[in-house]
Formats: C-alpha cells, structure tokens, sequence
C-alpha cells in the first residue's frame, strides 16, 4: 500500500489529462477500503467509501433515536452519499465532499460532524490498517482506514 501511496505523489505533478486523473490518484489508497471514524464525545461511528468514479457513501450509526410508531425497522443507522474530489496536499489528500440533498432535510446535529457536510478536510497519509486521531470542528475522532468494506 505504501508504494501505491508513494507512487500516486510521484505521479501527482504528471497528472495533465484533467482534474479527474489527479482525483484518482489522490484518492486511490481509499478504493474498496473503510474510513471509519468515532467522535470521542459522542461515540458516534461513520464509514466512508469513496470509489474511482468520484462518488462517495457515509454511513453513521449515532446511536439509538426515537422510532416512528408503527413503522418496523432499525433507524440507528443513517447515510449519506455525493460526488467529492481529491487532491494530494502537502500533508496528505485534501478530500472535498459534496453530499446530495437531503429529502426530506435531515435535523442538524443527528450525525457526527465529520464527512455529513459539505467541506473540505485534509486526511493523513496512513496506510491501510493504521489508527490515528485527527481533530475536526472543536471535535476529537479516532480514525482507521481498514482493509475492505
């Protein structure tokens, strides 16, 4: 995983067929592999998929929430899904999400922070299997990026 980190930096600066070469290269230690994260307040959890083509799913599971009566069903779970963009930054990929629009618009404060708006976040270079700790918006998560989805 290391050399296809690496060799996406080396290629970074040949990357003139387009925005979305360099979007591949940034991005690929994360195809087919799990972003998951924790807030540490909270003990919410996210997954992030990004595939090669641009588009991206999160799924959150924040926990217990009220149910609808009479509607069966587990709604602790919850996701999100758009297109982002990716380029490698100094200090690691500058990752920018775009989520779809909500419908109906989801209650602020339902998800963790992290990867539910639209933004940017600069991620670490890690390599697959690693934890870390990375800071966000006042907010503390553990961070692993894991083999497979």
């Amino acid at each position: 995983m290391r050399k296809i980190i690496l060799g996406a930096l080396a290629l970074a600066p040949f990357a003139i067929a387009g925005r979305a070469h360099a979007q591949t290269d940034a991005a690929s230690p994360y195809f087919n592999n799990s972003l998951l994260c924790k807030s540490q307040s909270t003990g919410a959890v996210c997954d992030l998929w990004l595939d090669a083509g641009g588009k991206y799913m999160v799924f959150y599971d924040s926990g217990k929430k009220a149910y609808v009566k009479g509607v069966d069903g587990p709604f602790e779970y919850e996701g999100r899904q758009g297109t982002y963009t990716a380029v490698v930054a100094p200090d690691g990929v500058r990752l920018c999400l775009k989520p779809e629009a909500d419908h109906p618009p989801r209650p602020r404060g339902n998800s963790p922070a992290l990867f539910h708006d639209a933004g940017c976040v600069t991620l670490p270079s890690h390599p697959v299997g690693d934890l870390w700790d990375y800071s966000y918006r006042g907010e503390t998560y553990k961070i692993g990026l894991i083999a497979g989805r």
